[in-house]
């Protein structure tokens, strides 16, 4: 288009496309938190409305052509505008893949948790923590089981008790590869022969995601279970 053709800045091509990228802009920071909206939301939007700004007061000035500074403006507060949008972007994806890891952690841990539950549920002769496991019982097969705390992980080990010493490769890990156990808790009630209460096992946990930006995030899950059979 010839300068002669030109009755306003809004006959010029890159104004357009820094209007409409403009457009773009707000309507994607408008799926941002609400707690970034007086931050990277309020600068995007502003750097974004500058470019065509910029461009629209050179234009009035009624010059042959945009000056050298103009355009650099013009084109610096592009450049800073794809810089914050990036940044925003990965860490609506970090944040994205943050809420995924600790669903799949939860969801994991709670999977463990209801095996567990049917185990206990029906076993008897319960034992608080000892040098073996954090807790000890005997299920409805009479196979003496363990469950304990390792490395991060929850393991369980099963064996009849006439099978012989129990070592450290009898027990298996349970949790996933991507689920972090801080803490296992284990609260025994009930559980004296003859106090005339059915045993109760109250498990506590604190489990986060492997993932390395989810390092110092932890959910607490708490599950009490009623034994069936009352100990005698």
């Amino acid at each position: 288009m010839k300068n002669q053709e030109l009755k306003s800045f809004k006959d010029l091509l890159v104004w357009q496309k820094s209007a409409d990228l403009a457009v773009l802009i707000y309507s994607f920071t408008d799926k941002f938190p609400k707690s970034e909206t007086y931050g990277i939301v309020n600068q995007m939007r502003r750097a974004a409305i500058s470019i065509s700004s910029n461009l629209a007061e050179g234009f009035k000035r009624r010059h042959s052509g945009f000056t050298i500074v103009e355009l650099m403006v013009a084109m610096g507060l592009f450049l800073i505008l794809m810089g914050i949008a990036t940044g925003g972007f990965v860490k609506a994806m970090r944040t994205q893949r943050a809420i995924v890891g600790l669903m799949e952690a939860n969801d994991n841990a709670n999977l463990v948790l209801e095996q567990m539950a049917r185990e206990i549920r029906t076993g008897y002769n319960f034992t608080g923590k000892d040098a073996d496991a954090d807790l000890k019982f005997v299920n409805q097969k009479n196979i003496v089981v363990w469950y304990r705390l390792n490395n991060s992980a929850i393991e369980r080990a099963s064996k009849n008790e006439i099978a012989g010493v129990l070592t450290a490769n009898d027990y298996k890990k349970i949790t996933a590869d991507n689920v972090k156990v801080a803490n296992f808790n284990i609260i025994l009630f009930g559980n004296n022969v003859g106090d005339g209460y059915p045993p109760r096992i109250t498990i506590g946990l604190s489990v986060g995601s492997t993932d390395k930006y989810l390092e110092n995030i932890l959910t607490n899950i708490q599950t009490t279970i009623s034994a069936r059979v009352l100990d005698s």
